[in-house]
């Protein structure tokens, strides 16, 4: 999601998403649970198992959408603290 000149939100696809694979599974954990396969993206809407390149399954995204969502409706950055 991004915001145009006058400041409409428009949704930009930059082509980084990608079918998740039987490979990206993690050996010996839930089936649910991946590993990551490249650092991309901005901390700041990150899941902290992502950002610590810990195994992750769909909470991570869920997670992720919240933050966005989040700033999308009160239109200021949101700061998580550690």
């Amino acid at each position: 999601l991004g915001f145009d000149v006058r400041d409409d939100v428009k949704l930009f696809d930059f082509g980084l998403a990608r079918e998740i694979q039987p490979r990206d599974k993690v050996e010996g954990s839930n089936p649910e649970t991946f590993k990551l396969t490249g650092q991309t993206g901005s901390y700041r809407y990150m899941a902290p198992e992502v950002a610590k390149e810990r195994p992750y399954n769909q909470t991570a995204d869920v997670y992720s959408f919240s933050i966005l969502l989040a700033y999308v409706s009160q239109q200021e950055t949101i700061v998580i603290q550690p």
